[in-house]
């Protein structure tokens, strides 16, 4: 089952390499630098567990969009894009808190 998953997640990555190839007639290779941060951060959100087990994709969903408003949210209210983030940061560290205080009330149940 696993193996399938990383086919299933090698198709999607190159089907999205394709889609941004046909956009443009120059693809940048560095344009997803930076953004794995980002995509640990959204899974984390989402309620993935760090120390492992199970996650739901819908949360994980939920987690990237959350993080990914951030940089709107600021141009919007005119704040200083310098603070994203700090904020991503502050929202993964309340991701990271929840889930110690999940595993650990699990753990004594």
């Amino acid at each position: 089952m696993t193996f399938l998953n990383f086919v299933f997640i090698g198709a999607l990555t190159g089907l999205a390499a394709m889609m941004a190839a046909v956009q443009s007639p120059l693809v940048d290779p560095n344009a997803g630098v930076g953004l794995e941060l980002l995509v640990i951060a959204g899974v984390v959100v989402g309620g993935v567990s760090i120390s492992g087990g199970r996650g739901n994709l819908w949360g994980v969903f939920a987690g990237l969009l959350l993080l990914s408003c951030i940089s709107p949210a600021l141009t919007y209210f005119s704040i200083s894009a310098y603070w994203e983030k700090a904020i991503q940061g502050g929202i993964i560290l309340l991701a990271v808190v929840a889930d110690g205080l999940r595993s650990r009330k699990n753990k004594n149940n």
